[in-house]
């Protein structure tokens, strides 16, 4: 069973919830996919791929015309996903500019102090 953790950017509810909430028209693709995802042991594509290889961050691929990415890592506990941030893109270009190093920030605040990381729920 995968538990989930997600970056405590201090905003209530977290920052996973927040954007399941304000993307009703993606929910159905996020559900599905994290369904799937959850009856496997790894992880893989086509519904992710590395964002970032050398910092091992992931990014999970929902479909939509808009192509919505939930960023994150796996933690150091079995069947454990970290959520660092959200984001789409169009081509090579990801929006809010500059997601890719701000996860990075985020992963290595956590690794610096676990407390960044809250336990959190998948959204539904």
């Amino acid at each position: 069973m995968w538990t989930y953790r997600c970056y405590d950017d201090g905003g209530t509810p977290n920052l996973w919830q927040r954007w399941y909430d304000s993307n009703p028209d993606f929910q159905g693709s996020h559900d599905s996919i994290f369904e799937m995802l959850e009856g496997r042991v790894n992880w893989g594509p086509p519904h992710t791929e590395f964002l970032d290889t050398e910092n091992r961050i992931i990014e999970i691929r929902l479909t939509g015309k808009v192509k919505h990415r939930i960023l994150g890592f796996y933690g150091d506990t079995r069947s454990e996903f970290i959520v660092l941030g959200t984001c789409f893109h169009k081509q090579k270009v990801y929006s809010p500019a500059g997601i890719r190093q701000t996860v990075i920030d985020r992963k290595n605040e956590i690794k610096r102090n676990q407390g960044r990381a809250i336990t959190c729920a998948r959204p539904k």
